[in-house]
């Protein structure tokens, strides 16, 4: 039986990602925004309380930023903007109560990294939906006032991701983790990383990261240069935080100092591999994954070309748009495919958490398919378990029963989602015609991902066209790829199959075929670490069509 794995995708080297690709979580970058505010006495930033200039430190203070809110800090408001961050807003009346409650000693112009977005007195998801809905906004004034949660002075998706380390963090959460920087490549502040950025960048080379320029150190280090520009470069192209903060878009590959073909030769022994070791450098144009578009651009910049046209991204999606049909993109190994698929059936297969796929190949004959459970890192007791697919509903969905059903299956693709259809799992699906079974078509779920989590991975970036498949850890790209699904919030989501992991139809581990909150908070619960709370395949019940 020649079954062909679904959901093949393109890759497209080097595309330019979404806003929302570039929400990365900052958990692990070291160094707290150096611009984002500064203690008492600091060289760049008086922090002087005593914004009325009375010689006193005390509620006047405060109302007199009050009064000054939302007006740009010039004039009788100049001394209003107390933390230095270029606006007047709730964070300089924080600093102003911190300066006559604890004495003009305290370090009144740190950021106080407050999750609390919707002022509700707690810090949970959803102060996480209304920072990524005042991405872009000036934070002063209702409701955006309080979204920058890094305070930076712009909302971007570094706040969104403070939220969620302020939420999600087993202990108490540090602020400083929380807000460390997020090597955000959105250095006007506008709300988008694009091309515009690195000239921002260019233009405040050797200048203090304040001010004009207080996005401008994109890498975080305390100062602007050509690292930042790189770095802004390598976010555009639809890389993440911590490879972005170190990519250079050099052409110098090998790491002997020389530009040369060698290290065209280098880039061409690494496609398809990691980027990690030897390979480190191979990933030239910053995109995520070594393929041809390293080694055109490596000739770009080996011919004199800037990292900004070498290595920009491409804006054209891959023909077919986001999901291509299945077949669309063919593979003999897996280093044809793009990130986080695998090559099943000479297909690429973006392997699910709760689903299974496949092209039935029999519409004109009478056929019954049986799945049988052949490995398992979660229930290994239950490996051996056999299963009958059932018609699909009205869904779309097919379930798993305990006898054949023989039915022509006009279907072009078999979704497959049931109790019995666990993470960290290999299943084999073999067609009968009531006398013989054919070779069984082996189809993996999403592997455990890392650091040591039970589940949760469902996706990997967003580049704009398109999304990776599971890049093997679960972050907030993960819950927010469900909640783009379920609010319809952007041009480009991942197939409902990626990310519906969660029940809601009958029993609670039993699929309910659709996209909602459950699945966005079974996500988050996996992402704190929380165990797969579904039901050992051996024990589950007869689920509702």
């Amino acid at each position: 039986m020649n079954h062909h794995a679904t959901d093949a995708r393109r890759r497209s080297s080097g595309r330019l990602g979404l806003r929302h690709n570039r929400i990365l979580t900052a958990f692990a970058v070291a160094g707290l925004l150096a611009a984002a505010a500064r203690p008492a006495g600091a060289q760049v930033c008086a922090c002087d309380t005593d914004v009325n200039a009375d010689g006193l430190n005390n509620a006047a203070d405060v109302l007199a930023v009050a009064a000054c809110v939302g007006a740009p800090p010039v004039g009788a408001c100049a001394a209003a903007d107390v933390n230095c961050s270029g606006v007047i807003n709730a964070a300089d009346t924080r600093a102003a109560i911190c300066g006559f409650t604890l004495g003009p000693s305290c370090d009144c112009c740190t950021c106080y990294c407050d999750g609390d977005v919707e002022g509700d007195g707690d810090v949970d998801f959803g102060d996480m939906v209304a920072a990524v809905g005042c991405i872009g906004v000036v934070p002063i004034g209702a409701p955006c006032e309080s979204a920058d949660v890094d305070c930076n002075g712009i909302v971007n998706e570094g706040d969104a991701d403070a939220v969620v380390c302020l939420f999600s963090s087993p202990f108490p959460p540090s602020r400083t983790t929380c807000c460390n920087c997020g090597c955000d490549a959105d250095a006007d502040g506008s709300g988008a990383a694009t091309c515009a950025d690195t000239a921002v960048v260019e233009g405040c080379f050797g200048v203090f990261p304040t001010g004009a320029c207080l996005g401008a150190d994109v890498d975080c280090n305390g100062a602007v240069d050509e690292a930042d520009f790189s770095a802004a470069q390598c976010v555009l192209n639809g890389g993440s935080a911590g490879p972005c903060c170190g990519c250079q878009c050099m052409a110098e590959v090998n790491g002997d100092g020389i530009m040369n073909v060698a290290d065209a030769l280098a880039i061409t022994a690494c496609l398809g591999d990691p980027r990690t070791g030897v390979c480190a450098a191979a990933d030239v144009n910053c995109s995520g994954f070594i393929d041809a578009a390293d080694v055109a651009a490596w000739q770009c910049r080996f011919q004199g070309g800037t990292p900004c046209v070498c290595c920009a991204p491409s804006t054209a999606c891959p023909t077919g748009g986001p999901h291509l049909p299945a077949g669309e993109l063919g593979c003999s190994v897996p280093a044809d495919c793009p990130a986080g698929f695998d090559c099943v059936a000479a297909t690429c297969y973006a392997p699910r958490s709760r689903y299974l796929a496949f092209v039935p190949n029999y519409p004109t004959c009478p056929m019954a398919f049986q799945v049988t459970l052949a490995a398992s890192a979660l229930f290994p007791g239950s490996v051996g378990g056999i299963w009958w697919v059932d018609a699909p509903n009205a869904a779309g969905t097919s379930r798993l029963v305990a006898a054949p059903v023989f039915r022509l299956w006009p279907e072009p693709v078999i979704h497959v989602a049931d109790c019995e259809v666990t993470p960290a799992a290999t299943y084999a699906i073999s067609a009968f015609d009531g006398v013989a079974f054919s070779a069984p078509l082996l189809l993996d779920t999403v592997p455990l991902p890392t650091p040591p989590r039970v589940w949760g991975d469902t996706v990997g970036i967003n580049t704009g066209c398109d999304w990776s498949g599971p890049n093997g850890v679960v972050n907030v790209n993960d819950f927010l790829a469900a909640l783009w699904v379920f609010m319809g919030a952007s041009p480009v989501v991942p197939p409902v199959p990626w990310v519906n992991v969660a029940g809601g139809a009958g029993p609670p581990s039993c699929m309910n075929d659709v996209v909602n909150f459950l699945d966005i908070y079974q996500i988050i619960l996996a992402f704190q670490g929380a165990t797969y709370p579904y039901l050992d395949p051996a024990l589950c019940p007869a689920c509702p069509p």
